[in-house]
């Protein structure tokens, strides 16, 4: 598999065919892929990567960055409150 391949496939999963994850995820690829990758142990892929950036960020993909890469606890709260615990 390819490196191109490979994070393709990486893509699909974390944005689990959202949209608004899928946009996320790329701009997250290109300005830090370190939360990117933490994303999935987090549990934040398709919808629940979306609301994280829309209600928890709002918008703010450097803010976005900085509470995954903390695992921080509030921006989890409205995750698991609006998506259910992961």
């Amino acid at each position: 598999m390819t490196d191109e391949e490979k994070a393709v496939e990486f893509l699909t999963q974390v944005c689990g065919g959202n949209p608004g994850a899928l946009q996320v995820a790329c701009a997250l690829m290109k300005s830090s892929p370190e939360a990117l990758a933490k994303c999935l142990k987090l549990g934040l892929t398709g919808s629940r990567l979306w609301v994280a950036y829309k209600d928890w960020a709002e918008c703010d993909l450097d803010a976005l960055a900085v509470g995954i890469l903390d695992s921080d606890p509030k921006m989890l709260a409205v995750v698991n409150q609006e998506c259910g615990a992961f």
